[in-house]
């Protein structure tokens, strides 16, 4: 799929808003790319979307106290049913199914720019992290 069919493409161009394309590369600085994980909560099975800043991870036992049950990663079939991508290309919006569950580490809202996987293997969009804030539509957090 090329990103000019891309549902991330459409919903960038009808909200006029920035963005440059790129190709994947190893020369990006992982402290500058907002890396979306599809969790579900272990028991009630509710889709959970964490975009994390870089190679940070979740706390474990601060996100179980939030939600009163251990959360559990979404395998590929569970993200692709959810969102209608492969995991490891994961945009932080423009899913299939609306997730109500989104939450943006702290650490994000610090840079100007933000790189996002754009749903396209081996493409990479650079944009304002204003932009990646309002259209994920996700709520501030200490995840890490």
């Amino acid at each position: 799929m090329s990103l000019e069919k891309n549902s991330i493409q459409k919903i960038l161009s009808s909200n006029g808003l920035s963005y440059e394309v790129h190709p994947f590369s190893e020369s990006i600085d992982p402290e500058t790319i907002a890396t979306s994980v599809v969790f579900k909560t272990q028991f009630t099975g509710i889709p959970i979307l964490m975009i994390l800043l870089g190679k940070h991870w979740i706390n474990e036992k601060q996100m179980r106290n939030k939600f009163g049950e251990k959360l559990i990663q979404g395998d590929n079939t569970f993200v692709e049913t959810i969102t209608g991508f492969n995991k490891e290309v994961l945009p932080p919006f423009g899913h299939q199914q609306q997730i109500d569950e989104v939450y943006i580490d702290k650490h994000i809202q610090g840079l100007e720019k933000i790189w996002i996987f754009s749903g396209v293997v081996d493409q990479m969009i650079l944009m304002p992290t204003k932009h990646l804030i309002k259209l994920s539509k996700g709520k501030i957090f200490s995840i890490t």
